[in-house]
């Protein structure tokens, strides 16, 4: 027996898997496990209810009223028809909305621009404000006919890596902290898009043991942070190789 694949499948971003039987390395042997390939969907929220789901926005001769986003992962035009069917709903006989309030990101300058033909406004300066994902400033609140431009790029995308970690292996370095990740990759889908990866060339990592009793996968971001997947699907496939040591 050169290899032994496991297959772990659960809920969220934390796999366990405990063995009736352990595995134990054979003598002259020695071991080492690498990530095959994981399959699960880019469901990674970036805007978070109680935390950055919350804008106040003004219709033509309306007051302020507040609009709060689901957590979810959104891009950025999600974002607007989320705002603009906000108001649509809360004032049914207001004309147009979809023409006089707008929200854009301009690619040159990967800033966010809001355009109002009409008296419309939007307040940031509120308790778990969006105002950070869309590249504005906490106290800015514009209104009134206009094109406003964000001060800050947007942070539509809070995590950019995936850094699958094990139990059972030896500690590498992310920075300066001594981490025990298997695999790492940048996140190449949009929201709600299904991310695979199937290695043809496994990096293997060393074994911390020689008697594999339980075998637990997480998943990280860039710092060190566990990765909300909100609880879907999460498939990943190990390989265990076995290396006879050269006497």
């Amino acid at each position: 027996m050169d290899t032994l694949e496991f297959i772990l499948k659960g809920k969220g971003s934390n796999l366990v898997v405990d063995f009736r039987e352990p595995i134990i390395i054979p003598v002259g042997y020695e071991a080492k496990l690498g990530l095959k390939g994981f399959v699960c969907y880019n469901n990674i929220p970036n805007i978070t209810w109680n935390d950055n789901n919350t804008v106040r926005l003004k219709a033509p001769g309306k007051n302020y009223e507040m609009c709060r986003l689901p957590t979810g992962a959104y891009e950025l035009s999600y974002i607007y028809t989320h705002m603009r069917e906000f108001i649509e709903t809360l004032y049914a006989d207001l004309k147009d909305v979809d023409e006089n309030l707008v929200l854009l990101w301009d690619e040159a300058t990967s800033k966010t621009e809001i355009i109002f033909k009409d008296n419309y406004g939007i307040d940031f300066n509120i308790e778990n404000s969006i105002h950070e994902v869309l590249g504005f400033e906490k106290d800015q609140k514009f209104e009134g006919k206009g094109r406003y431009v964000s001060k800050n790029i947007v942070n539509i995308t809070n995590v950019t890596q995936l850094i699958s970690c094990c139990n059972v292996i030896e500690a590498s370095y992310i920075n300066e902290i001594l981490v025990p990740f298997i695999f790492n990759c940048a996140i190449n889908v949009p929201p709600g898009f299904r991310m695979t990866r199937e290695l043809t060339r496994i990096t293997y990592k060393k074994l911390n043991t020689r008697q594999i009793c339980s075998i637990r996968v997480w998943i990280v971001d860039e710092f060190g942070k566990a990765v909300d997947l909100r609880e879907d699907t999460l498939i990943v496939t190990l390989s265990l190789k076995f290396i006879k040591n050269d006497d």
